[in-house]
């Protein structure tokens, strides 16, 4: 018998015993760690798998067990409301969000100032243009690290830029043209004036902002009242209203503090001026009017309210527009469907004419353009007519009407002129006698007058010797009827292709005043 064989059968017994022993020993341990009802899970978390065992009802408890706390924006799959299953795999993803601001330059533009006290193709540098600072705010989201998203959530101006502003000679072979008093007018969204000459002619702006809401000279022609345009589509405020003087040379501009401004006009003292407001809006035309009127009175130019806003009215949202009588106790007022005045010192308010407001199927509307009388007892204005066939809201027909201020007297002078005819009124060319004329357009196709040519007529305040003027026979007629009068009311200058001409209505003869192309808004003062 082999010894070593024996010995090893005798053993056996005693190593499987000893196998059962440990086997149990281990059971024992594992129940005692897990106890009852326990589960064992995986979590992964922070970039890290692990198993874990336990006791929790829901995912949301188990994760407190294990020491993982969770983040206002971390992500949990399953939901941490989900019921603890053996085996169950929970994953959390770390969410985190923040703001990042970037920068990036934006381009500045250039502005060209035409300048007809320059040789022609001479350029000159005034402001040198400078790049401006964008703000772009993103908010980035980031998953265990790893960036999911990045969205714009803002951007803003942290540095305007600045334009550069370059003046371009267009001196030509004008002749000079003399006259009396002073002209200011708007090319190129800036501001112009000449005294006493046109060769003398020079800009009183240079930013190219002027929005032509407002641009009224004062009578002695020493002061232009103007509204600016600001660029920020994002900012409430549309508009704001300067002054600037027009005898002294480098004198800067300065505002009066009053904004969002549809219609401003000096008083005929030039002591006051005479406002209605509105709010930016989007869309065409980019306000709402709120019909209202103030009064600002210098040298502080603090706002007295005449008129309270209204609603009451066709169009509203379009406006009112106003005018100064001659002798600043009143204000005639136009809108969509009336003719009327105000009174300044009571704020009363009295229609003169009502009518049907013009339906131009688009976006604009239609208000009369209104001109006083010297003597400030009468009006003249265009008023929309009606034939008696179809809807009086198309009716194409426009009639020159003379209305007294006290509403006594209502008479249509000239008829189917067209809704630009834009009367004015002269002042007296004759005191002794009382004799002034009225300037005024006709509209080449009085049917379709919103697209059409005028030519311009003159005619004595009751409608006779009535007569064209303007242009000469086989011309071209005028886009706008922008008509205004010297003070002495013995000639006129207009708007014709771009361009101002001044006008002697007696002998029809016109003499060109600017030979940019971009002029508009003529006014005529001492």
């Amino acid at each position: 018998m082999n010894p070593r064989v024996v010995r090893r059968s005798a053993n056996r017994p005693w190593l499987a015993m000893a196998g059962c022993a440990l086997a149990l020993a281990a059971l024992v341990m594992l129940a005692a760690c897990t106890g009852p009802g326990a589960a064992t899970i995986t979590i992964v978390a922070d970039g890290k798998e692990r198993a874990f065992s336990t006791t929790a009802a829901t995912v949301n408890q188990a994760l407190k067990e294990a020491g993982v706390a969770l983040g206002p924006l971390d992500r949990v799959s399953p939901p941490s409301w989900t019921a603890i299953t053996p085996g169950l795999r929970i994953v959390v993803v770390r969410v985190a969000e923040e703001l990042v601001i970037q920068t990036q330059p934006i381009p500045y533009s250039r502005k060209i100032i035409h300048d007809e006290a320059l040789p022609a193709g001479e350029h000159r540098l005034i402001q040198a243009g400078k790049e401006g600072v964008e703000e772009l705010t993103y908010r980035i989201v980031r998953e265990d690290g790893v960036e999911v998203s990045r969205n714009l959530v803002k951007r803003s101006t942290a540095v305007a830029p600045v334009d550069e502003i370059l003046v371009v000679g267009s001196k030509g072979s004008l002749p000079p043209v003399e006259f009396k008093g002073t002209i200011a007018y708007i090319s190129s969204r800036n501001a112009w004036v000449m005294r006493e000459n046109s060769e003398g002619r020079r800009p009183l702006t240079t930013e190219g902002d002027l929005d032509r809401h407002v641009f009224s000279l004062s009578r002695d022609g020493r002061l232009l009242l103007y509204s600016r345009e600001n660029p920020k589509a994002d900012d409430p405020v549309f508009n704001s209203l300067w002054v600037i003087t027009t005898t002294v040379k480098g004198v800067a501009p300065a505002p009066l503090g009053i904004e969002n401004v549809l219609w401003a006009e000096w008083s005929p003292a030039g002591d006051a001026i005479a406002f209605s407001t509105g709010e930016r809006a989007a869309g065409i035309p980019g306000w709402k009017a709120r019909n209202d009127l103030w009064i600002a009175r210098a040298p502080a130019f603090t706002a007295t309210q005449i008129l309270s806003p209204t609603a009451n009215i066709y169009y509203p949202w379009w406006g009112t527009t106003y005018t100064w009588a001659p002798d600043g106790t009143q204000l005639a007022y136009a809108n969509a469907g009336e003719v009327g005045v105000v009174d300044v010192s009571t704020g009363t308010r009295r229609r003169l004419v009502q009518f049907a407001p013009f339906d131009s199927q688009s976006t604009w509307v239609w208000v009369p353009g209104v001109s006083w009388s010297p003597d400030s007892r009468f009006i003249a204005t265009v008023v929309h007519g009606y034939s008696g066939t179809g809807l009086p809201e198309e009716s194409p027909l426009f009639d020159l009407w003379i209305l007294s201020a006290d509403g006594a007297m209502v008479v249509p002078v000239a008829r189917d002129v067209g809704m630009w005819a834009n009367p004015a009124w002269s002042p007296w060319t004759d005191e002794a006698r009382g004799q002034n004329a009225i300037l005024f357009g006709v509209a080449e196709n009085p049917a379709h007058s919103q697209l059409s040519l005028y030519d311009l007529h003159v005619m004595d305040r009751d409608g006779s010797n009535r007569r064209k003027v303007f242009p000469p026979a086989g011309e071209r007629g005028v886009d706008t009827v922008e008509i205004a009068w010297s003070p002495d009311g013995q000639a006129a200058a207009l708007v014709f292709q771009g361009d101002l001409y001044l006008l002697n209505p007696e002998s029809g003869q016109a003499q060109q005043l600017t030979a940019d192309g971009n002029s508009s808004r003529v006014c005529w003062a001492k």
